[in-house]
């Protein structure tokens, strides 16, 4: 089917001399597969002849349509993807109404097949049928890929100062109920942050790449980004007791701390209540601060103005004998 007709031949006998036959054989018309009768045609040998002639039959057979099912891929854990198929041989022009029914195409592909290893699609004949074609099936390949796990940075933080905590990932986009302890993963992620060591400068972006991550089912993609924050330490400042006598100047304020770090320094003075007369006066934190980056627990003291001591002494006098006493003061 759909190939130009061979040359009709004949054989003959009964010529005499050099007699010849002229002319040609024809066919009954038609291009479908099957038979067609071989007629005698034009041919003549002349006047002289009464042509005996014995038919035969040209037969058309079914061409080939080769019908392979397609090589598909699925991500591992996704359900199967429609099966489908392919055609090639048509001829004269012929397209796929020149049959009816379909193969049969299954796999034994299920969501947890592993990846990397191909699954058969198996095809067969099934209700495929055509007048003019014969079919020839062949298997396909059904590739099961690895499935996308995304490797997100966890939140971090830390207090100023402090050296920086390790940084962790967490995955997520695992398939038939798997965990990060069911995987079968290994390796590490690579977490890191933006620099920055100042709480005002915060938070800071983590992120975190695959690193050595690897799993028999899982690719391994960066995923959401974490933040990191800088939280202030704790600097205490305790303010001395300090004492004076009413009427002196005040002492200066001074103070005790603990929690600074490295080469940071406190700025600003200690302040107190204000009053000159003898009592008790809290000193306040007034104007000290080490920097944002510091959160100061103050402990409090007291300036006490102690009573100034006043002394009385009689005045010496003089009197004369038999005058009366003067005023004593």
């Amino acid at each position: 089917y759909g190939e130009t007709d061979p040359v009709l031949t004949y054989e003959s006998a009964g010529l005499v001399g050099t007699d010849t036959i002229a002319g040609s054989l024809s066919r009954v018309a038609g291009e479908d597969a099957g038979s067609y009768a071989i007629t005698k045609g034009s041919l003549t040998a002349g006047a002289n002849y009464t042509i005996g002639y014995t038919g035969a039959d040209l037969t058309i057979g079914k061409a080939t349509l080769a019908v392979r099912a397609t090589d598909q891929s699925v991500t591992y854990g996704d359900p199967a993807p429609a099966l489908t198929y392919t055609v090639t041989g048509y001829v004269n022009g012929d397209d796929q109404s020149a049959f009816t029914g379909s193969p049969a195409l299954a796999t034994a592909y299920t969501t947890s097949s592993p990846a990397g290893t191909p699954v058969v699609i198996t095809a067969a004949a099934g209700t495929l049928a055509s007048a003019n074609y014969a079919f020839t099936v062949s298997d396909g390949t059904l590739t099961v890929t690895k499935a996308p796990l995304s490797v997100n940075a966890a939140d971090a933080g830390k207090t100023y100062g402090d050296v920086d905590p390790a940084l962790a990932a967490t995955l997520s986009g695992f398939r038939n109920g798997q965990n990060a302890g069911t995987a079968g993963i290994s390796g590490a992620a690579s977490c890191s942050r933006v620099a920055g060591e100042h709480v005002a400068d915060g938070p800071f972006a983590i992120g975190c790449l695959p690193g050595t991550l690897a799993a028999a089912n899982y690719r391994f993609v960066a995923g959401a980004a974490g933040s990191f924050t800088i939280a202030k330490k704790t600097l205490t400042i305790t303010a001395d007791a300090k004492s004076k006598v009413y009427g002196a100047a005040d002492p200066a304020l001074t103070y005790a701390s603990s929690g600074l770090v490295g080469g940071d320094a406190i700025a600003g003075s200690l302040s107190r209540i204000a009053g000159e007369d003898a009592g008790t006066y809290p000193i306040t934190r007034g104007t000290l601060s080490a920097g944002s980056d510091y959160a100061i627990a103050y402990v409090g003291a007291n300036l006490t103005i102690t009573r100034a001591t006043l002394t009385f002494r009689a005045t010496d006098r003089a009197v004369t004998y038999g005058d009366p006493v003067p005023v004593l003061t």
